[in-house]
């Protein structure tokens, strides 16, 4: 069944957007990968040092009251990272325009002890807003792997735990080259004796902490 242009028009969404970028589309993939072998894999082997931290969904509260209970609790864990010389903290964020002449941006911003160390933006293409937050998580690991090493805990934040999860998984998906990158860096953490806990944390969009709000804001004041 095929949507009428004047219907498709008013339909946005992931399915959308890899509806109109799949013809522009090169990436290959890696169907052997040793890192993506079951029993290989980071997750098969180190599962308890990665968390994914996801907020749960108490029916009895309003959706505002549980935006106020997340926040809380993120502020809570923030305070005690923050104060930790030990642990690195990331916040990332995209912004896909509705205008396929622009390109997606990515943010992300990484902390130590409550200090900026690093922030970078970076125009990532014509891509699904999926591809792109996972690309910004990406970036900012990438950074941690190089210039943090020697820290133990590393947190990162993002509004996309979906992209999160597939960052840890190496199997075939848009992306996987992201992904085995990644993997890698977390296996040589891991590897290197360190007791690396990773928590991925999901904040909501309409929060409003410092290490959520300054990457959207960096990637909005990116477009035209």
């Amino acid at each position: 069944m095929t949507l009428l242009d004047s219907v498709q028009r008013k339909v946005q969404g992931t399915i959308m957007e890899i509806d109109s970028v799949i013809p522009k589309l090169t990436e290959v993939f890696d169907l052997t990968h040793s890192d993506a072998e079951p029993g290989s894999r980071v997750r098969d082997i180190y599962l308890s040092q990665i968390r994914f931290d996801e907020q749960h969904v108490d029916k009895e509260k309003s959706a505002s009251e549980r935006l106020a209970d997340w926040k809380d609790y993120l502020d809570c864990k923030l305070k005690i990272w923050s104060s930790d010389p030990n642990t690195v903290v990331a916040a990332t964020d995209v912004s896909v325009p509705g205008n396929a002449r622009y390109q997606a941006v990515a943010a992300a911003m990484v902390y130590q002890g409550g200090d900026l160390v690093y922030s970078t933006r970076y125009a990532s293409g014509t891509v699904t807003a999926p591809d792109a937050e996972l690309y910004t998580i990406w970036v900012a690991v990438s950074y941690m792997a190089g210039t943090c090493s020697d820290n133990n805990h590393f947190v990162v934040f993002t509004d996309c735990i979906a992209a999160a999860k597939q960052l840890v998984d190496p199997s075939i998906h848009s992306g996987q080259g992201h992904s085995l990158a990644v993997c890698r860096v977390q296996l040589e953490w891991f590897l290197g004796g360190r007791i690396a806990v990773s928590p991925l944390s999901k904040f909501p969009s309409k929060q409003n902490g410092i290490y959520t709000k300054l990457p959207t804001n960096m990637c909005k004041d990116f477009h035209p």
